[in-house]
């Protein structure tokens, strides 16, 4: 009996020899497969993989709302989705390359400022936790003169990666805590520290350069914000560059 399978049939009975026999043909008319697509996806993250010494990475800016992959549809494969995206929706994304040591220096930094709660899965604030912010950042600035230029590097992403996260002393913190002042403070360091050359600080130009600097400014963003509904609180300015 033979049952068609996908267009082909097969014979439940085939003998050793003709199975040899049908090996042979195949290999002497082997079947064309098709030629794999690179999308502007794959050459990207093809890219982003190849980077020497890195770990792991930080997404700080992905593609652009309503571009042509962000159309969500659940039944939709993830490659199929990924495959729409333009060199330019790519190019839009930004990374932060991350080797061992700067691995450390963001979880250090995180368990650091939350304290007792670090690596809980329920975290909870009060206005206290605007002075957290402040004693970390005095024991940052005290430790930054000793570090070399890639260490200061990494200690500053660190702080400045972990109060971004942690952001509830933005809004809620007592008058004259003194927020601004270290924020100027911190803008400043941030400024002279990435004065230095791409290998001095031990980081990528294609990736996390343009990776810190999206980073900075939408820090910026956020932190010149702070009590700007309030004319009687000072306003505080992020100079980094």
């Amino acid at each position: 009996r033979r049952a068609p399978i996908y267009g082909h049939s097969y014979s439940t009975g085939a003998k050793a020899t003709d199975m040899a026999s049908r090996k042979e043909k195949s290999a002497a008319n082997p079947v064309a497969k098709k030629p794999k697509v690179e999308t502007p996806f794959a050459r990207f993250f093809a890219r982003l993989d190849a980077m020497p010494n890195a770990v792991g990475r930080v997404m700080i800016r992905g593609v652009p709302s309503g571009s042509s992959g962000d159309e969500e549809d659940e039944d939709e494969p993830a490659d199929v989705r990924n495959a729409r995206y333009t060199d330019e929706d790519m190019a839009h994304t930004r990374w932060i390359l991350v080797d061992e040591g700067r691995a450390r220096a963001l979880d250090d930094a995180n368990d650091a400022l939350l304290g007792e709660q670090a690596g809980d899965g329920f975290l909870m604030f009060n206005t206290s936790f605007s002075y957290q912010v402040l004693e970390e950042f005095v024991d940052l600035a005290a430790d930054l003169p000793d570090a070399e230029p890639a260490a200061r590097f990494d200690k500053l992403l660190g702080f400045t990666r972990a109060i971004h996260n942690h952001d509830v002393w933005m809004h809620d913190h007592e008058s004259g805590w003194g927020g601004p002042k270290m924020l100027k403070k911190l803008a400043k360091l941030w400024k002279s520290t990435l004065a230095e050359t791409d290998s001095t600080l031990r980081i990528d130009a294609e990736f996390t350069r343009p990776g810190v600097e999206c980073f900075l400014d939408e820090f910026k963003e956020a932190v010149e914000d702070i009590d700007a509904d309030y004319d009687d609180c000072p306003r505080v300015k992020f100079a980094w560059q």
